[in-house]
């Protein structure tokens, strides 16, 4: 019994890591699609206007600020990014704490399972959260982040 709740334990982490890695793909290829889409928008307005002239006249209209205002932001959300990386690394690392728990009532194979899995895991939640803390030093140092007590 022990050892099928560690091989239970195994699978739901795979799946989870998985599913992680999915939607980490889906989220990157999604955001390439737009980043395209806006340039070859912005690439084609230019090449309609004749000169810069005409192309600035245009963007300072009313219909040329309703056009900049529903072009979305392409900004870096360092804020969204590191959140994600901490709960991500916070969850995984609760995980796997669980999975070594569980080695506790595995017999024979189901302990060096539960122990490996879990160590696995844990390994990938620490290395979420030392990238989320990387993320936050780099973004604060790049003045991506607002100083303490900005909006």
């Amino acid at each position: 019994m022990e050892e099928r709740a560690a091989i239970a334990t195994v699978m739901i982490s795979l799946f989870i890591a998985i599913s992680f890695i999915v939607k980490s793909l889906i989220d990157g290829i999604s955001r390439a699609r737009v980043a395209r889409a806006q340039s070859d928008l912005m690439s084609k307005m230019i090449e309609r206007f004749g000169s810069s002239q005409e192309l600035v006249a245009y963007l300072q209209s009313e219909a040329g600020r309703r056009f900049i205002e529903t072009v979305p932001e392409n900004r870096s959300r360092p804020h969204q990014r590191i959140l994600n990386s901490i709960q991500g690394g916070a969850v995984l690392t609760v995980l796997g704490g669980g999975i070594m728990a569980v080695q506790a009532f595995a017999h024979g194979n189901g302990r060096d399972v539960a122990m490996a899995a879990g160590l696995i895991v844990i390994t990938l939640g620490v290395g979420l959260l030392v990238s989320a803390l990387a993320a936050w030093y780099m973004s604060r140092s790049w003045g991506l982040l607002n100083a303490p007590g900005q909006q």
